[in-house]
């Protein structure tokens, strides 16, 4: 059973992780409240590693990472350990690029969107370099940001008055993406 923690004025709150291997989780933020949800280890035998980086999401605010560990149960045998880190953007609006939208009442998280990567990378095959996509889900159109992903540009049409008059103008709200210099 999730603790529940008043959020008090910060913007960000930092979930640990949630229950694994449940379906799709949901937040919510109403009454200003944040969840815990503690993450449980999958045992899978394998080589004692270092922590792997399986999807640093900014859009979602979302981090997982894995690793080997021995199992403490049975010296003979190693588990893989999952972490979840979720950084909930409590005042983040429904439409992030329009600051007029509603504040974000629901935060759903798929970890197989998550981990997707869709970034296309070169790879070699029958000794020729090809151009491929490391997952077969990839609809861009299809991903809601709960924060800014700081590697895209982000617009917005606000008014500016200059001289008595009054114009609406196209605005960057993530500058450093948008210019290249």
């Amino acid at each position: 059973e999730p603790a529940t923690l008043g959020c008090g004025s910060e913007a960000c709150r930092t979930l640990t992780t949630w229950p694994w291997g449940l379906p799709p989780v949901s937040f919510s933020n109403r009454h200003n409240k944040c969840r815990i949800f503690h993450l449980e280890t999958l045992h899978l035998a394998g080589d004692e590693g270092e922590r792997i980086v399986l999807a640093d999401n900014k859009c979602k605010c979302v981090r997982v990472t894995s690793r080997i560990i021995p199992s403490p149960e049975n010296p003979n045998e190693d588990i893989l350990e999952r972490h979840i880190r979720i950084i909930i953007p409590v005042n983040s609006r429904e439409n992030i690029s329009d600051p007029t939208s509603p504040v974000r009442t629901k935060f759903v998280y798929h970890l197989s969107d998550l981990c997707k990567k869709c970034d296309p990378v070169e790879v070699e095959l029958d000794n020729q370099v090809v151009t491929a996509s490391q997952s077969n889900i990839c609809d861009e159109d299809s991903e809601t940001c709960y924060a800014y992903d700081r590697n895209k540009c982000y617009t917005n049409r606000v008014p500016l008055t200059y001289g008595g008059q009054t114009k609406i103008v196209e605005t960057a709200l993530t500058p450093d993406s948008c210019y290249p210099d």
